[in-house]
């Protein structure tokens, strides 16, 4: 055995050397206790949303007439113009996409609460709430057509457009989802009976259909033919889940789906249900989006949205 040798000292006596044993032979190496690794975890990627849009400029009135209750907006690319129509007047205010005042229509229509419009040769789509059609107004403003099917319960809220022109209504009478061909003839229905549906969003060749209450999924997907396709979303609660109670969706020009959710504000999801970003989150009170409404993009690539709190159109990109 190897002695240490330890030195004790004391103010009356000669240090003594006291030989102790130590725990270990010096010369054998493996002897020694050897601490184990701690096992090196893993790092996880923070993949921060790739999408977040900046603001640029807000539309909030048509020269000096101030919106008071904007309800739904529509950017017509064909002919570059912004439409948004106003229920405190009964109107439908038009810009060009420079936010520049072009007309003012609609005032002889008399217009209700509306919940959403669209925009198709010529002609102006509008739904209004607890209104049983849909009702169309040429570009002076002057109804010239109301449209419902027959033989079915029919209570029109959100729209979207194809691009071939075919236009998807949410029939909350049903729960399902109407087509409105190029010829004014309601040809389809595309899923079925849901126990909610709140909104539509169409675009690619598929149909966003939004399910927000007491459903496995918030998003359903079907082909514009009408084929069941897949869900996305599964139903969550708490600060994590991406969608709550989506209202409205739209799809921009590279597929992603834009869902406004009462809760949650406006999410950008790939097709396939993946988060992206965010919009409205902004520093100050003009650039943050309150109680969001409508949104539609122009070809651009600016994005506008109706915030009804603001009472006014933001625009990002």
């Amino acid at each position: 055995m190897v002695l240490a040798l330890v030195l004790f000292f004391s103010p009356t006596t000669t240090p003594a050397l006291v030989p102790l044993p130590l725990p270990f032979e010096p010369d054998i190496i493996d002897n020694i206790p050897q601490k184990k690794a701690e096992p090196i975890a893993p790092k996880i990627k923070m993949t921060p949303p790739i999408l977040e849009p900046r603001f640029k400029f807000e539309i909030n009135s048509y020269f000096k007439l101030p919106f008071k209750k904007p309800q739904a907006i529509f950017v017509d690319n064909r002919h570059q113009e912004i439409y948004v129509v106003d229920s405190y007047y009964g109107e439908i205010f038009i810009f060009d996409l420079e936010a520049r005042p072009v007309a003012r229509i609609g005032k002889g229509a008399m217009l209700g609460e509306a919940i959403d419009m669209i925009v198709r040769e010529g002609k102006i789509y509008i739904t209004q709430d607890g209104v049983d059609y849909v009702q169309v107004l040429d570009y002076k403003g002057k109804t010239i057509a109301r449209l419902a099917p027959e033989d079915t319960p029919f209570m029109p809220a959100d729209m979207d457009i194809d691009e071939d022109g075919n236009i998807y209504i949410v029939n909350k009478s049903t729960r399902q989802c109407v087509v409105l061909d190029t010829e004014d003839k309601f040809s389809k229905i595309i899923g079925p009976r849901f126990a909610s549906l709140s909104g539509v969003a169409v675009g690619g060749g598929r149909v966003y259909l939004l399910t927000p209450l007491r459903e496995d999924y918030k998003v359903r997907v079907f082909s514009t033919s009408g084929e069941f396709v897949s869900n996305l979303v599964e139903s969550e609660t708490g600060r994590g889940a991406i969608l709550v109670t989506p209202i409205a969706g739209k799809i921009d020009s590279h597929g992603r789906l834009w869902v406004i959710d009462r809760f949650k504000g406006i999410q950008i999801l790939s097709s396939g249900g993946e988060l992206l970003g965010v919009l409205g989150r902004a520093p100050t009170q003009r650039e943050r989006v309150s109680a969001p409404r409508d949104v539609d993009f122009d070809v651009k690539g600016m994005v506008y949205l109706l915030s009804k709190r603001a009472r006014s159109i933001k625009v990002y990109k």
